[in-house]
């Protein structure tokens, strides 16, 4: 995860530098109000890239905390319920997402067979949990973002967390990447802001975003050293049962997010559904 943090810091200073360049050439956006009007675009693009930064720094985090985890081979059924949930629940969504190749699974590389398999693996030791599951930001990484990610992982009292980390309020931290999110959001959907963000306030969103990530990574490595994680005997692997396709998608699916036919439904996923609908019973 450390890695990940420094590809973040490595990433924001590129923001730093565009901030700098902007002070540097002030004189001739003073002189001149077409280089006025190119200073605000790139302060207001600027905004919207660094978000960027933070939901690929959150997605690399989430990836690498699971494989730290799956590496430690703990039981699935032994680990936080939270992690299970997360792993179940929202893996569902992702399987059901990509399958669709909506708008929300364009991150997502991994194709709905390898989910699946990913999904179903979790029966015997070694294991792989969807580390995408544990990754979503709703593409707006704002403060309750933020919380809910380490929420996922099993993580109590999250906000608390943050706060001792970074020696500030949750409300301070909050109202702080909500504004930014603010300026992002509005740059990203009408091309400008209200108020286009200064390099000063670029830089505060750098710093406070550097703050942010290192908390998040060292809230996540304090969590992972815990006894919660210690590798315990495996339990009997579950097998699912024969259940007929037909009949547990109506349990599954009442509102029909997957697809009805059973003939339209890969084979692969028709598995996992059986055994998600037969653990759960």
């Amino acid at each position: 995860m450390r890695s990940a943090l420094n590809r973040f810091l490595k990433s924001t200073q590129k923001i730093r530098d565009i901030a700098l360049d902007i002070d540097e050439h002030a004189g001739a956006a003073l002189s001149c109000h077409s280089v006025w009007e190119r200073h605000e675009t790139i302060q207001c693009a600027s905004a919207v890239i660094l978000s960027g930064f933070l939901e690929t720094f959150l997605h690399e985090v989430a990836e690498a905390f699971i494989s730290s985890l799956c590496a430690k081979q703990v039981a699935f059924t032994n680990l936080p319920v939270e992690i299970q949930k997360t792993h179940y629940g929202l893996g569902g969504e992702v399987l059901t997402s990509r399958q669709r190749n909506n708008s929300k699974s364009k991150w997502i590389t991994a194709t709905p067979e390898d989910i699946a398999r990913r999904l179903a693996s979790v029966v015997n030791i070694p294991y792989e949990l969807v580390w995408e599951a544990f990754a979503d930001t709703k593409s707006n990484p704002n403060a309750d973002v933020i919380k809910g990610f380490l929420q996922n992982f099993g993580i109590n009292e999250p906000t608390k967390k943050l706060e001792a980390k970074l020696t500030l309020s949750w409300n301070t931290i909050k109202a702080s990447l909500d504004s930014f999110i603010a300026v992002r959001n509005e740059s990203a959907h009408t091309g400008k802001a209200t108020q286009a963000p200064s390099p000063s306030d670029l830089r505060d969103y750098c710093d406070l975003l550097d703050r942010v990530a290192g908390g998040v990574i060292d809230t996540l490595n304090d969590y992972l050293s815990t006894n919660l994680f210690l590798s315990h005997s495996t339990n009997t692997p579950i097998v699912a049962s024969s259940t007929p396709v037909n009949n547990f998608i109506t349990d599954l699916d009442p509102t029909g997010i997957v697809e009805a036919s059973s003939s339209r439904i890969p084979f692969s996923i028709k598995k996992i559904f059986i055994f998600l609908r037969n653990l759960f019973r």
